[in-house]
């Protein structure tokens, strides 16, 4: 498998954080604005673009089962099955959803 060039940043990945930061405290990393304008950087050698929440992600969201409790991982899942992207997460979640998982 040939390096990546780009990646996409689904917005749920970016809303679990900041919930994710809420609750355990802002103080353990750099604010969430400044890592999301550090991740998109189009300076940085592999690109990142946000990947929107569409309508069609929602139904897509709504057919997959509720393997487990978390709706970001479910959205992520779906996500990546409505477009053909395989799914960077070291969680075998994803897996179970039918996703290609690298990590």
């Amino acid at each position: 498998m040939g390096r990546a060039e780009h990646l996409l940043l689904s917005v749920a990945s970016v809303w679990e954080t900041a919930i994710k930061l809420r609750r355990f405290g802002r103080d353990r990393v750099e604010p969430l604005g400044e890592w999301f304008d550090a991740v998109i950087d189009p300076t940085r050698e592999l690109s990142t673009t946000l990947l929107p929440v569409e309508p069609a992600d929602c139904a897509a969201f709504l057919d997959l089962p509720a393997v487990h409790g978390d709706p970001f991982d479910r959205m992520i899942a779906a996500q990546a099955r409505r477009r053909g992207l395989p799914v960077v997460s070291a969680d075998p979640v994803f897996d179970a959803y039918g996703c290609e998982r690298i990590w």
